[in-house]
């Protein structure tokens, strides 16, 4: 089955993901303590993102809706600027990598709205408001 369209997994994916992306930013926050001592750049501003990053992925972790849209919506508009910002001024090697980038950041939100569609229909059909077969 394609990654984040089961109603069982898609949370428990992107909470991963999205866990994963937050530990590595907060991983490079500590590794860069001793360059930052020595004199070097301060990078400590990733936390600002890093850790209610890593909140939202042990809600969605636990199955929590909201956490779990919150997070979608987050790599959506990420996606979007990589894409407009790509367009812009990128080189040619680099716009390919960052296109595909931006596209793939949109497909849990996509997603997302697919499984809710799916949903809502399997909730008319059961009331009997619709059926699973469309009418010509």
């Amino acid at each position: 089955m394609p990654l984040f369209v089961t109603d069982r997994t898609w949370q428990v994916q992107l909470g991963l993901i999205s866990g994963m992306i937050a530990l590595t930013g907060i991983l490079m926050v500590v590794l860069n303590w001793t360059t930052r001592i020595e004199g070097g750049r301060d990078i400590s501003g990733i936390l600002i993102i890093a850790i209610p990053l890593l909140l939202l992925s042990v809600l969605s972790l636990c199955r929590v809706y909201p956490a779990t849209f919150a997070i979608a919506l987050l790599f959506f508009i990420f996606g979007i600027f990589l894409l407009v910002g790509s367009l812009r001024g990128v080189p040619f090697p680099w716009l390919i990598i960052n296109v595909s980038l931006g596209l793939v950041m949109m497909y849990p939100l996509v997603a997302l709205i697919r499984v809710w569609l799916r949903k809502k229909v399997e909730k008319a059909v059961e009331k009997g408001h619709a059926s699973r077969t469309p009418t010509p």
